[in-house]
């Protein structure tokens, strides 16, 4: 059964697990008071973006469907470590023209505006696979971690692995084959070494005391967050 949504409606799938081992349940820390991986979907929820969660399905990440569906945030289930074929679980039904954004609960700084900017550009520079960050791009290299490709391409990808390790991984699959193409748009800002993620520890204390200086943090648009990196040191 084909998925019933509209065809210019964006998808976005937030990748999140249980399993981190620099810091552990991190998508469960809190951020401006919820949950990283509630705080994260709710920056990206709005009109023309259909949002997704992307979990494991195994037993330890219980507890992560649970927080997801007290929030009332839909997500699909599929492997743990296998990335590519979780993501490919829950992405059979959607139309093969379809354009799917991946972003990660950890990287919170994706927001409506950003996500449709980034998804625009993959629209006019006629690309199968489109990275915000990266040399070039402006964006930080840890933090914005927004990737943007059409359903087709996925497809196209799958058919192409040639080992299992190539299924650990969405972003090194698809840059195989599609090439690294990043944002140009960005290019004048420079924001590439701000480092705003909730990676290590330090990482979440400092990005929760960024987003104790705004008075609505899950609506701050994403380049105040990063102009306040560079009058907040961590």
């Amino acid at each position: 059964m084909k998925n019933n949504r509209s065809s210019s409606e964006l998808l976005c799938i937030i990748q999140a697990r249980l399993g981190s081992s620099r810091l552990p349940s991190k998508v469960l820390l809190p951020l401006a008071d919820l949950p990283a991986v509630v705080f994260a979907a709710l920056r990206v929820k709005c009109n023309g973006i259909n949002l997704i969660a992307a979990v494991p399905q195994d037993s330890d990440n219980q507890i992560l469907r649970e927080c997801l569906a007290k929030y009332n945030i839909p997500f699909f289930q599929g492997s743990e470590k296998k990335l590519f074929d979780r993501f490919s679980i829950g992405l059979k039904n959607f139309e093969k023209e379809k354009i799917i954004v991946r972003i990660s609960a950890d990287n919170f700084i994706a927001d409506c505006n950003l996500i449709k900017k980034i998804s625009a550009e993959l629209v006019e520079r006629n690309l199968n696979y489109l990275s915000a960050s990266g040399v070039g791009s402006g964006l930080p290299k840890w933090g914005t971690g927004i990737e943007v490709f059409r359903k087709y391409a996925f497809d196209e990808a799958e058919k192409n692995i040639k080992n299992e390790s190539e299924r650990l991984s969405v972003t090194q699959l698809m840059k195989k084959i599609y090439g690294n193409n990043v944002s140009s748009q960005f290019g004048n800002l420079d924001f590439a070494n701000n480092r705003i993620t909730i990676d290590t520890y330090e990482d979440f204390i400092y990005a929760n005391k960024i987003l104790a200086s705004f008075d609505d943090p899950v609506n701050v648009g994403w380049k105040d967050i990063l102009d306040r990196t560079n009058l907040i040191s961590r």
